[in-house]
């Protein structure tokens, strides 16, 4: 009879891993024998190595593998997969030594520094087994370290100076654009072959890092190499990077990738032996197992449930990585992320410090960006289910996720992208310090929270780019959360923010929540950078359905406190909302689904009214919203409320009488201490008696636990934070002669809307000079009565400035043409002014102001020409000068339409005819007269 095998004893198995000890030896001892024959294994890939076998020979105890005090350089990703796993009785802890600092380092230290020039030192990896290296980021000292780049980084402004501003988009939008007269050296520069445009563009929250194809000095224009998702726009800030040529500052850097050569010159002294480190793993710890998912019903044109969507037909069999805990250890320098779960079930990171990484910090679900312009540049291509979708547009490629994984206790800051990502089922991130992230990626959060029942709970969150906590899916929660200044970088964000785009994800909850200072940073079309700007502290974004928004403080925002975007049956019960920008709440129904059944209710709003309104509706529709026992503070200026465009209501008895809220209040709601952020509400505040409830602010953010990195949270000594650059947007001359533009393609400058079958496109069939224009054709049946239309949007506010074009009416198909010459009011009930206004009729008459003036001639060029005095100058007229084909002009002084008409911000270009007209534009231009 077989002898049965003998079980490892019911106690836990302990290994130690140590600098000074040896892969031969069992790990089962924390210091070497004296004999010098046993002691601990030197690497975590020995410890591993033991582990399974101690599993395969039927392992059924605990497993702790305790690593001692040092810095190891990681050789290879630290991988394991559904073999390395352990069991809710027997799990498998990896650990640092309670009070030793460990650091799990993925890159190495760069010696044999030589002289260069201008104080600049090289070395070359080829000598020091780094030959062929590929890397984004170099580290001295602890402290990552610019890239050469032009202009340089400005350490008095980090996030907002230091850039370049583009001046127009190029003919191909998105891959094209013109830069600024002397911005950047091209001229100078001999090597632009691992040159790249880092830049924050589109509507001011897209992020690229793209390889630039050729630089076009004479036309100043810039080609990427790929597509970014979005057009180049007109004063996008921007910076150029990795020119060998533009290192000239202390701290930047450059590898000359196909010689392997570094170049760097030190911040201060001369680098010692491991004071200059470069990352050469793309991730530190990898956790990988199969777990199937229906990754689809996260896909933005996805409308139904979870349960409608199917598990791919190819999924692999359920194969997960469980019961792995990483403790305590430091994780540091690698392209990519610190630590990457994928399929794993029941694994944890546990008080760990987690900086200086090229993407996420830990990341469950192995989520990427799906644009290759986002983020540190890869070495290797990401892969995954393409779905999404993030929060500024941009798709994300999932892997398998994870359930039941936790993040507790981490400190992370300064990655290049997420903070945490919780991507699969009741995941749970609590008690972690999150900041300073979003370095190669703008749209991004401390916590992002994808896919159904994952738990973001008790975390401090501040100090980033974008938002502090993304979520989309279902029945997540998001509670006692500590947060503050988010939107640094960019604007259109919320600290909590969803973006659901689908109606039947629904029963998430956004409670107990502190935020403040949610600031926003961008510019309107044209106009001057702000900060604050178009940010809110809660913002459930497109179609988000069924949320509760419960108990939250929200203090100064950019724009507004809470908002709703297109969504229905969204509870806003019991916040405190104070000083949040020009609306304390938000709702704005979109057009194709109409929002119904919100409710507003058991709030305190907060105020000074003096720019600002109580609530905004962009467009009312009867039922969307429902406001019931809000306590209201205006404490200055006229209690304003807006619904729809034009509809203005002033004064409480007025907004009471719309009878749209019911038994609310205006009343002082009596803070404890507000001018110390202290929100709670005194014991005799008329809240209480409307049914207001208690909110547990002892309970927010990070506490004091075992599980913890730090306490108290470490927090490195701070200057006063960043005043923004509030860059003034130049008024640049409108010159327009389609040119550089794409034939049958709208044209790269002006905003277009021309539904179809109407359009407005380039053309090259005619011109009245050069070889294109702009054709403009109408149709009958059109949704609006403005369509289609063309503006150019601009700032002039004083002296005289003269517009000109070049128009060509087609007699086969005669115009209803406009041309209105706008400033925009906050007047209530006007929405602009109009000085000039051109009228052209199907049979040429040329009318301005009402007044006939002349018949133009069908099928001719003629050039029309308006000059315009705006600001204190203005004298309510405008002079016309008509140059009918090749006529002798003639000259007309006319009125304004509005005499109050001062200042120049939109040349509107409209096609009002009812049947098939036809029009070409050519030669368009704006631009000052010098004074007299």
């Amino acid at each position: 009879m077989p002898t049965p095998r003998r079980l490892v004893e019911p106690s836990a198995l302990v290994l130690h891993v140590a600098p000074e000890g040896r892969d031969e030896w069992s790990g089962r001892l924390a210091a070497a024998n004296p004999q010098g024959t046993d002691g601990p294994v030197a690497t975590l890939e020995r410890a591993r190595h033991h582990v399974r076998r101690a599993l395969r020979a039927g392992l059924a105890t605990p497993v702790r593998v305790v690593v001692h005090q040092g810095i190891y350089e990681l050789a290879d990703t630290l991988r394991f997969g559904p073999h390395d796993g352990g069991t809710a009785e027997c799990p498998i802890t990896y650990q640092a030594e309670p009070g030793a600092r460990v650091v799990l380092r993925g890159g190495r230290a760069v010696r044999g520094w030589r002289p260069w020039r201008r104080g600049i030192l090289q070395a070359d990896l080829n000598t020091q087994g780094m030959a062929g290296a590929t890397f984004y980021q170099l580290f001295y000292r602890g402290r990552r370290q610019p890239l050469a780049r032009h202009p340089n980084r400005d350490p008095h402004h980090p996030r907002t100076g230091g850039f370049a501003y583009i001046e127009a988009r190029g003919p191909r939008p998105p891959e094209q654009f013109f830069y600024e007269h002397g911005s950047i050296p091209f001229e100078a520069w001999h090597d632009l072959s691992q040159a790249e445009v880092v830049t924050v563009f589109g509507r001011g929250w897209n992020f690229a890092i793209a390889p630039i194809a050729k630089a076009d000095t004479e036309h100043r224009l810039v080609t990427v190499a790929r597509r970014v998702r979005r057009p180049f726009e007109p004063d996008n800030r921007f910076y150029v990077r990795n020119v060998l040529d533009a290192l000239d500052a202390p701290g930047e850097w450059y590898l000359d990738r196909k010689a392997s050569v570094l170049y760097f010159r030190p911040p201060h002294g001369r680098p010692g032996d491991g004071d200059v480190v470069v990352p050469l793993l793309d991730h530190l710890v990898e956790l990988k197992g199969s777990v199937p998912y229906p990754h689809g019903y996260l896909k933005v044109g996805y409308g139904g449930t979870k349960a409608d969507f199917p598990v791919p037909d190819d999924a692999p069999p359920p194969a997960p990585v469980e019961h792995i805990t990483l403790h305590g250890f430091r994780l540091e320098c690698a392209r990519q992320d610190a630590v990457r779960l994928v399929g794993a079930r029941r694994c944890a990171v546990v008080g760990c410090t987690i900086a200086n990484v090229g993407n996420v910090g830990i990341n469950m679900g192995g989520v990427a960006c799906g644009h290759p312009e986002v983020g540190n540049p890869r070495a290797v291509e990401a892969t995954g289910f393409f779905a999404g979708v993030g929060g500024g547009g941009q798709n994300l490629l999932f892997n398998d996720p994870c359930q039941e994984c936790r993040a507790l206790g981490n400190d992370v800051h300064h990655v290049g992208s997420d903070g945490i990502f919780l991507y699969g089922a009741a995941n749970h991130a609590e008690n972690n310090h999150v900041h300073d992230i979003g370095l190669f990626d703008k749209d991004c959060a401390c916590i992002n929270a994808f896919g159904e029942g994952n738990v973001v709970r008790r975390n401090t969150l501040h100090d980033v780019p974008r938002n502090a906590v993304f979520l989309k899916g279902t029945d997540n929660l998001v509670e006692l959360n500590d947060i503050h200044h988010t939107l640094l970088e960019t604007c259109d964000g919320g600290a909590i923010r969803m973006c659901q785009r689908n109606l039947a994800l629904r029963g998430n909850v956004v409670r107990f929540n502190r935020i403040l200072d949610t600031v926003g940073y961008g510019y309107p079309a044209g106009r001057d950078y702000q900060s604050p700007y178009y940010s809110w502290g809660i913002y459930l974004d497109d179609f988000t359905c069924g949320t509760t928004v419960h108990g939250n403080i929200v203090a100064r925002t950019g724009r507004g406190g809470i908002h709703v975007h297109g969504g229905s049956d969204n509870h806003v019960t019991n916040n405190i909302v104070v000083d949040a920008g020009s609306y304390q709440f938000e709702n704005n129904p979109i057009r194709q689904r109409p929002a119904a059944g919100n409710v507003v209710a058991r709030n305190v709003f907060a105020y000074d009214g003096t720019d600002a309104h109580l609530y905004s509706c962009g467009k009312w529709l009867e039922g969307s919203v429902a406001w019931e026992r809000n306590v209201v503070w205006c404490r200055r200026g006229p209690l304003r409320v807006r619904l729809g465009r034009g509809t203005e209501i002033e004064g409480w008895e007025a907004w009471h009488a719309r009878g749209l809220e019911r038994d609310s209040v205006v009343a002082d709601p009596r803070f404890r201490q507000p001018a110390a952020d202290d929100y709670r509400l005194r014991r005799r505040s008329p809240a209480w008696r409307l049914g207001f409830q208690r909110i547990p602010v002892e309970e927010i953010g990070c506490y004091p636990s075992p599980q913890r990195a730090a306490w108290p949270l470490r927090v490195e000594p701070r200057p006063v934070r960043e005043k923004p650059v509030l860059r003034r947007a130049p008024v640049r001359p409108l010159r327009e002669s389609f040119e550089w533009d794409t034939p049958g393609q709208p044209p790269r400058r002006g905003d277009v809307s021309a539904p179809s079958p109407s359009a407005i496109r380039v053309t090259d069939k005619l011109a009245a000079s050069g070889t294109r224009c702009l054709q403009i054709v109408d149709a009958p049946g059109l949704p609006r009565p403005w369509q289609p239309r063309i503006y150019y949007g601009m700032d002039y506010r004083e002296g005289t400035v003269r517009f000109a074009c070049d128009l060509r009416l087609d007699s086969a198909a005669p115009p209803l043409l406009a041309i209105d010459f706008r400033q925009y009011s906050e007047a209530a009930g006007q929405e602009y002014l109009s000085g000039p206004m051109l009228v052209v009729g199907p049979d040429g008459q040329l009318a301005a102001g009402g007044k006939p003036l002349l018949k133009l001639p069908l099928d001719t060029w003629c050039h029309l020409e308006v000059t315009i005095a705006l600001g204190p100058a203005a004298s309510g007229r405008h002079e016309l000068t008509v140059r009918p084909g090749r006529v002798a002009p003639s000259r007309f002084r006319l009125p304004h339409r509005a005499p109050a008409f001062r200042r120049l911000q939109r040349i509107v270009l409209i096609s009002n005819s009812t049947s098939r007209a036809v029009c070409y534009v050519d030669n368009v231009s704006c631009s000052p007269l010098p004074p007299h």
